[in-house]
């Protein structure tokens, strides 16, 4: 299952402004630390805020991927980083110990 396009988009000041109850476990990584673990996330979310020319725009994020990135993203906006937001503190690996230990099984 590859993941659903979503084109390149700017959102200046992203804010969350709706999140759903329903939430899903899975895993999240980072390119400033080789960290992986499972984050819970809501599986999705209205997102609002500027684009590049400061016009109001609203992001309904319907598709579980896209709407975990932007709360990963805005997390790191807030000073949040998604180890902040693990609840299995086993599930803690660097990314070659994932692709090892946990990449083909289910969550």
């Amino acid at each position: 299952m590859g993941k659903k396009y979503f084109p390149l988009t700017i959102v200046v000041n992203p804010k969350i402004s709706k999140r759903s109850e329903e939430v899903k476990e899975d895993w999240e990584g980072d390119l400033s630390v080789d960290l992986r673990g499972l984050v819970p996330r809501s599986l999705s979310c209205i997102v609002t805020g500027l684009d590049r020319t400061g016009k109001e725009i609203t992001l309904n994020l319907k598709n579980d991927f896209h709407a975990r990135v932007f709360q990963h993203e805005i997390d790191h906006l807030d000073g949040i980083m998604f180890l902040d937001k693990v609840r299995k503190k086993e599930s803690f690996c660097t990314y070659e110990m994932w692709k090892k230990y946990w990449k083909d099984k289910k969550v």
